[in-house]
């Protein structure tokens, strides 16, 4: 094998592997943007609850690690975990459909909202 043949082959392999680079990083970027894109489709399928007073002071948001403060408006999940109803509602938008402390799936249904 000559020079110029060996030089030749070695650079066809390289286009050839820098546009096979290319291509997967810009595959695994349209992959990892319709992973994480907000999806309306589902919502939580339970009631929200204000926090009572008396719960106040050992109940925490297990997404934001806040409090929930008197008059929050809560999630409490059948797994007895709490959220804030604004951080699970995001949690579900964005397709995390189990609860981040244990793992249970997270009871949600079809969201009717029809879009003129």
């Amino acid at each position: 094998m000559s020079f110029d043949d060996f030089f030749g082959m070695l650079i066809g392999e390289t286009i050839e592997n820098t546009i096979l680079n290319t291509a997967i990083e810009n595959s695994l970027q349209s992959y990892n943007e319709d992973l994480f894109k907000k999806n309306d489709e589902f919502v939580i399928d339970m009631a929200s609850e204000r926090m009572a007073e008396q719960r106040v002071s050992s109940e925490r948001c297990h997404i934001c690690l806040e409090d929930c403060k008197p008059r929050c408006v809560i999630y409490k999940l059948p797994c007895g975990h709490f959220f804030h109803k604004s951080c699970l509602d995001q949690a579900i938008a964005h397709q995390h459909y189990h609860c981040p402390t244990c793992k249970s799936k997270i009871p949600i249904k079809m969201n009717n909202i029809h879009y003129s």
